[in-house]
């Protein structure tokens, strides 16, 4: 708590002071004050002049001081505050409430503060805005990683005889890039028609009395069997040997499989991969998809929220949306990004009507001269 000292007395008298209380000031002048009450004189020089003669609420003033506040001073006379009572030409604020609750939870929301005016208080003009709104909570919504819909199959591989089709879908990933559960390509045999006579197989294929029977490619092998729909019934029809996977149409040992990715795209040995991760490289290595994290000059962000409030509750403003840093590399410039953008609402309301005119504050209404109303 600050002390204003007026003289400096011997430290066995105890000299009356008194409590600039909000509730006190308001008894006195009529209006709840801030966090600032006023200014004391210290150094001769009228107005204030340095944090040591501002006078906060709730400080104390010996006896005999006085303190400046708004158009009136008030003065400690025996534990007493003795206060001037004029009118003031203009208006004072009390302290803006704490910010009430944020609208929303995520995706950028709204929140709102007020604050009291009271007329022929104070010195202020008399128009400043009694409410403020901020955005809050801009972070992205997080979402959870879904699936989109299959889409159709494929074409069958095999012009007559046992092929093979696939369909995919898509993963729409979470703000986190949480991966979907499950697989994202799924395979089936598929025989367009049966093939003319004796059929002969060719490209290293073998006949099979089930040619059907999983796995029957690489992509299987390395994504996992389970994206074969596996048939209860047997084809009859060519297939690679025991040891050996299709592969682009052809047979090719198990061991020189391309690598897959999950989406079943095949992927040569020592070319990037696609990953669904922000800030990762992935290449094919001896047949396996491995994956690198990249922290230089990777700066990974949300996407845009959507546009907050209007500064202004009438006339022009502006307005902001904001993007988050998922992924911080080193020369990540900040947390959010910020973009603004101007917003019109209608004009304001006017501040006086004289003769059916509409005038704001300040607003000339008359020039004429000596002339009388």
């Amino acid at each position: 708590m600050n002390y204003t000292v007026a003289t400096t007395t011997p430290s066995a008298i105890i000299t009356p002071v008194c409590a600039l209380t909000p509730c006190e000031i308001e008894l006195l002048l009529g209006f709840i004050p801030g966090d600032v009450v006023g200014w004391v004189e210290k150094d001769g020089i009228s107005g204030v002049t340095s944090d040591a003669e501002v006078v906060h609420a709730n400080d104390k003033i010996e006896d005999g001081v006085t303190v400046y506040i708004q158009c009136n001073n008030c003065t400690c006379d025996k534990k007493k505050l003795q206060c001037t009572s004029k009118i003031c030409h203009g208006c004072t604020y009390n302290s803006w409430s704490n910010w009430g609750e944020c609208s929303k939870s995520c995706d950028i929301g709204n929140r709102i503060r007020i604050r009291e005016r009271f007329k022929g208080k104070g010195n202020e003009p008399c128009n400043l805005p009694l409410e403020q709104s901020s955005d809050c909570n801009f972070d992205p919504c997080k979402g959870k990683p879904s699936w989109s819909t299959w889409n159709s199959w494929s074409e069958c591989s095999a012009t007559c005889g046992v092929g093979s089709q696939k369909r995919q879908r898509i993963c729409n990933y979470g703000l986190l890039n949480e991966d979907c559960i499950g697989e994202a390509v799924q395979l089936q045999a598929c025989v367009t028609a049966m093939c003319e006579g004796n059929e002969t197989c060719k490209d290293g294929k073998v006949w099979s009395d089930c040619a059907n029977a999983c796995p029957m490619t690489c992509m299987e092998h390395k994504i996992g069997e389970n994206i074969c729909q596996q048939s209860d019934t047997c084809i009859p029809g060519c297939r690679c040997p025991s040891g050996f996977l299709e592969e682009n149409g052809h047979c090719v040992e198990i061991s020189k499989c391309f690598c897959h990715d999950k989406d079943g795209t095949s992927i040569l040995e020592n070319f990037e991969a696609k990953s669904q991760f922000s800030c990762q490289k992935c290449f094919c290595s001896n047949g396996t998809i491995e994956c690198l994290n990249i922290t230089k000059n990777c700066c990974k962000y949300a996407e845009w929220t959507s546009w907050g409030s209007c500064s202004q509750t009438c006339g022009v403003g502006v307005k902001h949306r904001y993007r988050k840093l998922l992924t911080s590399g080193n020369r990540c410039s900040s947390e959010y990004l910020i973009q603004n953008e101007t917003c019109t609402l209608g004009n304001c309301p006017f501040d006086c009507i004289v003769n059916d005119l509409g005038y704001n504050n300040d607003d000339i209404i008359r020039e004429s001269a000596c002339e009388i109303w």
